[in-house]
């Protein structure tokens, strides 16, 4: 999981996500699944059984990037997978609730989006070190971007978020489907090109999208954006 975007849009949001992943690695097509009694909507990984992304029926959603501030050294044999940390989040009633609760002990590091919106756009960030757990609050009114620090270095994601905020400004208007072609044209780590991880590749485009008209979860398998 590499590049992710949020965009507000009038009373709402755009979410994308680039997964970057072994090109080998199985991933099983959105479908509904319940926890806790209630539906909620993700792709999943065949490996692990986790998720990167994922839209419920109250509203509530997540993002997971892997790493938390710098590249880590990973030494094999945690509890539990990133993914499934991230479907465990819906064992709780609210973010904080999950944040505050959550056991990480022996989880590798990473980067949780957490949005709420039941009552307004709720936005959340919680950075897991691999040690400590460190929670922001995030305006839900203005754009925001992350990259994964198992990919790319500070300098690198400052660039690409850079480009990203100097496109946006050329744009007259916004919308996801503008916002998912530049996802697959300038954030897209193809096999031909050089990567920080040669065996990696953008292998999917995830988008969640809430707006007064809608409230989805999109999925694109890179070959299939247009």
């Amino acid at each position: 999981m590499c590049s992710v975007s949020y965009f507000p849009v009038n009373e709402g949001f755009i979410l994308t996500s680039n997964r970057d992943e072994r090109a080998g690695r199985e991933t099983i097509s959105p479908k509904t699944y319940q926890h806790e009694n209630q539906n909620i909507v993700y792709p999943k990984d065949s490996e692990k059984g986790g998720t990167w992304i994922a839209w419920s029926e109250n509203k509530e959603g997540l993002c997971l990037l892997n790493g938390g501030f710098k590249k880590h050294k990973h030494t094999g044999n945690y509890s539990r997978s990133r993914g499934n940390i991230a479907l465990e989040r819906f064992n709780y009633e609210h973010p904080w609730d999950f944040i505050t609760l959550i056991d990480l002990t022996n989880v590798e590091p990473f980067t949780i989006i957490l949005f709420d919106i039941r009552d307004s756009v709720f936005l959340m960030e919680l950075v897991w070190d691999g040690k400590q757990k460190h929670a922001n609050y995030l305006d839900p009114n203005i754009m925001h971007f992350w990259c994964s620090s198992t990919l790319y270095t500070s300098r690198l994601k400052s660039a690409r978020r850079r480009m990203f905020e100097e496109w946006q400004m050329r744009q007259d208007t916004i919308c996801a489907d503008k916002i998912l072609e530049y996802h697959h044209t300038h954030l897209n780590l193809k096999p031909e090109l050089p990567s920080p991880k040669p065996e990696v590749q953008t292998v999917s485009i995830s988008q969640i999208i809430h707006t007064p008209q809608e409230s989805t979860l999109r999925y694109f398998p890179v070959e299939l954006v247009h």
